[in-house]
């Protein structure tokens, strides 16, 4: 898996489960689900396919939440005396 050649460990961030559906004729069947970590959100959006738009909406979630936290990291060294951002 490609994330953990950026020291990301899979298992930490996708966890497989199962769920129980209930089928057509009434009877339920198990089937595979999981649950996914913020890094795992993250990785799947930044890497999917931009044309579908819950892909299209994850990289616009995550690319909002960067911007906000640099923009709080940047306000927050400016009230550290000694320290200048740029």
């Amino acid at each position: 898996m490609r994330q953990a050649q950026v020291g990301v460990t899979p298992d930490n961030h996708f966890r497989q489960t199962s769920s129980m559906v209930k089928l057509g004729s009434g009877a339920q069947r198990r089937v595979p689900d999981y649950f996914l970590s913020r890094t795992a959100c993250y990785l799947i959006g930044m890497n999917g396919d931009p044309t579908k738009p819950e892909v299209a909406a994850a990289q616009a979630y995550f690319a909002v939440q960067t911007r906000r936290m640099e923009l709080r990291d940047k306000a927050d060294t400016q009230l550290v005396p000694g320290i200048r951002v740029d």
